[in-house]
């Protein structure tokens, strides 16, 4: 409650005149009273009360009747000696239609439709327009529920919760929630080739050449596999020989099984022997789209090499 001696004044005033109504009540000599009733006026502050004697105020109620929102302010001067203090918060803002009730310590706000407005927002009015330029979400009662509606209703980096679909998943990007749509059925998930988001692929991929064993030593690039490969099986045979070879190669190693006229083991990716001559092949580094082979030639073996490759994501 508010306590006023004899000669202490309570004050107010409004920016627009005559638009808020003003009740004020108390004990006067141990009685319930009401103490003084009107409009606030726009000279602010005008007094709305002179105690007579000790008074204690229990509560005020202001109503904005005006059409839009209109600020207030309320003062307690001592012995009205012309320097009121204020009470309230300076030039409170009272939507349209709204009520404040005060009582000397707490203050409610209450909407047009009875429901008590509480936090940082004064009005969903205030909310809507300051809050988000997203308005497809009627506003509620509860300014946070709404903002989270709001933020859920975006596309682009935050969740669309309106194009989700059974088996879609979500990420971290960009410090928000990004979803990433199902994949086709089979393909398996990876990490795109920028380390920045996970995507769906198939992952394997065969590619196939044919080597001309003339080639003199130097290297070449085996493309065509839609990714950089982290692993690969090699099968290589020459038409119409008895020869050929079968390696596998990941994490920087290769092993090579060759055939001429009995079995030998190398480190390599693809390996030609004849009595003409050899070819080894070894793989010199991955790239975007497949990898760069390095091969050595030995005196002069002639043929076609086909190589196939199966290439691992």
């Amino acid at each position: 409650m508010l306590c006023l001696n004899n000669t202490d004044t309570l004050e107010g005033g409004a920016s627009v005149d005559a638009k808020v109504d003003y009740t004020v009540h108390g004990l006067v000599s141990g009685v319930f009273t009401k103490i003084a009733s009107g409009q606030l006026s726009s000279t602010n502050p005008s007094i709305i009360y002179t105690a007579a004697t000790a008074v204690a105020i229990v509560g005020i109620t202001l109503v904005n009747t005006h059409t839009s929102a209109v600020t207030v302010d309320l003062y307690i001067d001592h012995t009205n000696v012309g320097t009121p203090r204020r009470i309230i918060p300076k030039a409170l803002s009272i939507q349209a239609g709204y009520q404040l009730v005060y009582d000397g310590q707490r203050m409610m706000m209450i909407d047009t439709a009875g429901g008590i407005v509480s936090g940082a927002n004064v009005s969903d009015e205030v909310y809507g327009a300051s809050w988000d330029a997203v308005t497809s979400v009627a506003p509620s009662k509860n300014a946070v529920y709404d903002q989270m509606q709001l933020q859920m209703l975006k596309t682009g980096s935050n969740l669309a919760i309106g194009s989700d679909a059974d088996g879609d998943m979500y990420y971290r990007a960009a410090s928000v929630l990004a979803r990433l749509a199902k994949g086709s059925a089979d393909l398996k998930m990876f990490m795109n080739a920028g380390a920045t988001a996970p995507e769906w692929a198939n992952g394997m991929k065969v590619v196939g050449i044919a080597f001309n064993l003339t080639t003199a030593t130097g290297t070449f690039d085996v493309t065509g596999f839609g990714f950089k490969p982290s692993a690969l099986v090699c099968l290589s045979a020459v038409d119409g020989s008895t020869s050929w070879s079968a390696a596998v190669n990941g994490g920087g190693v290769s092993k090579c099984m060759y055939f001429l006229s009995t079995i030998n083991v190398a480190t390599n990716i693809a390996f030609y022997n004849s009595g003409a001559g050899t070819q080894v092949f070894t793989v010199s580094a991955s790239i975007a789209d497949g990898v760069t082979i390095a091969n050595t030639k030995t005196a002069s073996p002639t043929g076609t090499f086909t190589m196939l490759f199966l290439g691992i994501r």
